[in-house]
């Protein structure tokens, strides 16, 4: 009985020490958690035998629902909070690959999403040109996407127009073949801003 007892103690520290590790939890470690959880009750319940027990039926329902309503929305939602972590301390290199880490379990997520834009916003453009692990990252498409959804809007702030000109450039130095897209977003910006020669 004091056996059943320390495991069922024991299963809130391994299953914190699953969550808070960097690696993404798997399903065996949920299984093993669940299944040390109905031994643990089946041996504190006493029934005649452990297979007999109730408790086992339960944590074979408690695994099926973690692992497949939990487990996945969890795992986004690490990545991403991890990806902010790595943010504010100014690494963004890992920021961007823990983002994109969650937007491949989840593409429309927008803590991600947003937080992928963040990144790219808070990236020094003269720091780049030095960093090549860092430019390897870097989702080029993405700020041109970035940089005409901010001058397809009616009107934008000149703050608008100054972030979209940073990422037109960041986009021409890197991709030298996109010239042409490059050149038609910088006139719209420069039609907003009203600069005409």
């Amino acid at each position: 009985m004091l056996f059943g007892a320390q495991l069922l103690l024991g299963m809130p520290l391994f299953y914190l020490l699953t969550f808070a590790g960097r690696e993404e939890e798997t399903e065996v470690e949920i299984g093993v958690i669940c299944a040390t959880l109905g031994i643990g009750a089946a041996i504190l319940t006493r029934p005649v035998s452990p297979v007999q027990s109730p408790w086992l039926l339960w944590a074979l329902l408690l695994y099926v629902l973690y692992t497949t309503r939990i487990l996945p929305k969890l795992r986004v939602f690490k990545h991403a909070l991890r990806g902010y972590s790595y943010a504010q301390i100014g690494r963004h290199r890992q920021a961007i690959l823990s983002f994109r880490r969650a937007l491949q379990f989840d593409p429309q997520n927008a803590l991600a999403r947003e937080g992928l834009w963040g990144v790219h916003r808070a990236i020094d453009l003269s720091q780049l040109a030095n960093d090549p692990a860092m430019m390897g990252v870097v989702d080029l498409d993405m700020c041109l996407e970035r940089a005409s959804s901010l001058l397809l809007n009616p009107g934008p702030a000149p703050e608008k127009i100054e972030e979209a000109q940073r990422l037109l450039s960041l986009v021409l130095s890197q991709r030298p073949n996109l010239r042409a897209t490059v050149y038609y977003w910088r006139a719209v910006a420069h039609t907003h801003a009203r600069q005409y020669d």
